[in-house]
């Protein structure tokens, strides 16, 4: 089983934890070639928005999970692991937390502690406590996880910036800016070399940086992150590309609370503009 699938999955799990926990930016998924993450609906959200169709197709390959699945028996882990995964779609989290245990049990049995398997069981249960609102509990498989990562992929593997930076926004959800930054800054470096510093990804993270310097106050910093992030949107979407007016107005916010009303009013006018004539 490639590593790979840890990243996916990873990514997925965090935007969807830091969309339910903060203001998380609208820079990713305002354009497809720059995203780096798919957001998940709410867990409260998954049975109501279902209709009926969908619902019956999951209890239908829910069933037929049951069928054969044998926690007895080692080869049965990734079998425990989706058929936990249907259950988590459901809203039965209950029951899917000793399938999603069992499995990381036999995965740590046959594999040992960092094998990539190991990662993916991990993250299985991550999400179980994101949907269950035990977020200490989550955080700590999110960050063994990552230590697997690390312990499996080379240096500068696209798949490893992913992970840190999805596990860098989840602590800027928690308000622990300190332990985002590290993760930022290496993910931006791996970014860079892979795709080059005028990347739309690669601003993502130079604007994800600038947010967290603007609430250290550490101004300078900020401003160039911004400006840096705002030039890299122009170049690959356009002056009046929606994500170009998210970080015209994080840039006017920065220049308000540093008494630059002048220049914050011009930037969110600009903005305003750009918003009104995408509606």
């Amino acid at each position: 089983m490639k590593y790979g699938a840890v990243s996916i999955a990873f990514s997925f799990t965090v935007l969807f934890f830091v969309f339910l926990l903060t203001e998380v930016k609208d820079w990713q998924g305002l354009g497809s070639e720059e995203q780096l993450t798919v957001s998940m609906p709410q867990p409260e959200d998954i049975p109501q928005k279902e209709d009926r169709a969908e619902k019956e197709k999951k209890e239908k390959a829910l069933k037929a999970a049951e069928e054969e699945v044998d926690p007895k028996h080692e080869e049965s882990a990734a079998a425990l692991h989706n058929l936990g995964r249907l259950y988590l779609q459901l809203g039965r989290y209950e029951e899917a937390e000793p399938l999603f245990t069992r499995g990381l049990e036999i995965r740590e049995k046959n594999f040992g502690e960092f094998a990539p398997a190991v990662g993916i069981s991990l993250i299985d249960l991550a999400v179980l406590r994101l949907h269950q609102g035990q977020i200490e509990k989550a955080e700590n498989f999110f960050e063994r996880a990552l230590k697997i990562e690390e312990a499996n992929c080379s240096e500068n593997d696209p798949a490893l910036a992913d992970s840190l930076n999805n596990l860098a926004l989840l602590y800027v959800g928690e308000g622990k800016d300190k332990k985002a930054e590290p993760l930022f800054l290496h993910a931006l470096k791996i970014r860079i070399k892979n795709l080059g510093a005028e990347s739309p990804v690669v601003g993502s993270i130079l604007n994800s940086l600038a947010s967290l310097y603007s609430r250290q106050g550490r101004v300078q910093q900020a401003e160039h992150f911004f400006k840096r992030a705002l030039g890299i949107r122009k170049k690959a979407f356009g002056n009046s590309d929606r994500g170009v007016a998210v970080v015209l107005r994080d840039l006017a916010t920065l220049y308000r609370v540093t008494d630059r009303q002048s220049e914050a009013e011009k930037l969110a006018k600009r903005a305003a503009e750009i918003e009104d004539g995408a509606e």
